[in-house]
């Protein structure tokens, strides 16, 4: 029986250490270490008090073939609302009810890999929130490509004559942008500026 425990208690000790290895992973977007190459999804989310944003990554090797909405209501909303709980403008109660229907209210976007065909190769769609189309970052978030191109392991290469081979291409993708009722109930219960292109635009984004 004792010998049960302490097999039960390793058990559960290492998927601990593994599931705290995905989280450092995860929200890291600056890894030096080179990574495989990865599809999947990831959030842009603002780190109280609101000046800063960070990237949050669920690669389809650390998670399986996860959805945006499966993710921020899983993860990305309970993780804002433990952050920002104790400063939200709105009782707990209504702050964790409201930011969990609000998955399109911040930056998102999702990696694809095309395995062959003309349009072979690996895609980061994007809805204008983070980059223009050229791949410029935007404020208020100023997250770099380059950031996102690290994290799935998709940074640019170079071949034997020193000329830089992209890894992946930029496309935007209007699924993934922001939506206003979203992002105006989001920035109401964090009690932040409504200072990104989601909350100006006069018509809603359409939620497929």
């Amino acid at each position: 029986m004792e010998e049960k425990l302490n097999l039960s208690l390793i058990a559960q000790e290492s998927v601990k250490r593994e599931k705290e290895r995905i989280e450092a992973r995860r929200l890291t977007p600056e890894l030096n270490e080179s990574r495989e190459r990865a599809c999947g999804i990831f959030y842009v989310t603002p780190s109280y008090p609101g000046n800063s944003w960070k990237i949050s990554v669920f690669t389809e090797k650390d998670y399986g073939p996860v959805s945006h909405m499966e993710v921020w209501a899983r993860y990305l909303s309970v993780e804002v609302f433990n952050e920002w709980k104790s400063h939200a403008k709105v009782s707990e109660k209504v702050f964790k009810e409201q930011i969990k229907d609000c998955p399109y209210a911040f930056p998102r976007g999702r990696v694809e890999l095309v395995p062959e065909g003309p349009r072979r190769g690996y895609k980061i769609l994007h809805g204008r929130n983070l980059w223009d189309d050229a791949g410029n970052s935007l404020a208020p978030f100023n997250v770099r490509l380059t950031s996102v191109q690290r994290l799935f392991g998709l940074e640019n290469s170079v071949d034997s004559a020193g000329n830089v081979v992209a890894v992946s291409k930029l496309l935007y993708d209007d699924h993934e942008r922001c939506d206003r009722s979203d992002a105006l109930i989001a920035c109401k219960l964090l009690g932040i500026e409504q200072d990104w292109e989601a909350a100006r635009i006069s018509s809603f984004s359409t939620r497929l």
